[in-house]
């Protein structure tokens, strides 16, 4: 993010260029506010600083040590909160498309997981597991390795590409296949039937 700010971005994605554009999200605080560290400006400070508590799960979830779930998909978690916190920041921080994309995708990473993770124990096809017609590249667990493979080693301006190379599906759908899943578990064949329309 550092490295984002101080080079404003790549072309036409410069710092804060997001803002009124309609090509990214609008949101309602709008308080550009200089931080001490490097002098970056931070269009929205509340919503920047509150990605803190995505470091709070990820103490969370390595601290329990009662999981019912292989160790990789703890881990996972961990690795993709971990991005999460920074990928969120960076588009509430900076307004810019690459920031808007990393904290979207690094959301359908965390929600994969969460997908792939509620469905450890469940005889189901690789449809159902992969939310995809065609097998994916990688499992949720290889793919939050990616992720943090990324932030952890390649400059900035390879990130709209990198990202680009996450095979995951798009997190409303994830989020969808976890709500069916809880119902088909938590219903009577019949009712989780009647609610989930093929």
């Amino acid at each position: 993010m550092v490295e984002y700010h101080d080079t404003d971005g790549q072309g036409e994605d410069t710092w804060g260029s997001c803002l009124g554009n309609g090509h990214c999200h609008q949101y309602h605080e709008q308080n550009l506010t200089v931080q001490e560290y490097h002098s970056i400006g931070i269009y929205e400070p509340c919503n920047y600083a509150s990605n803190l508590a995505y470091y709070h799960v990820v103490t969370m979830i390595c601290d329990n040590q009662v999981w019912h779930l292989p160790r990789e998909y703890t881990t996972a978690m961990a690795q993709a909160f971990t991005s999460l916190t920074v990928g969120s920041a960076f588009w509430h921080g900076s307004h810019t498309l690459l920031g808007n994309i990393a904290d979207n995708r690094f959301i359908d990473v965390v929600s994969f997981i969460a997908h792939q993770a509620s469905l450890q124990n469940l005889p189901v096809s690789s449809l159902v597991r992969d939310l995809s017609l065609m097998p994916r590249s990688k499992s949720s667990t290889a793919t939050a390795q990616q992720l943090a493979d990324m932030l952890r080693t390649q400059s900035v301006d390879t990130w709209t590409e990198a990202i680009a190379d996450l095979d995951t599906p798009d997190y409303m759908l994830t989020f969808s296949g976890l709500v069916c899943t809880l119902l088909t578990l938590q219903l009577p064949e019949d009712e989780a039937d009647a609610i989930i329309v093929p």
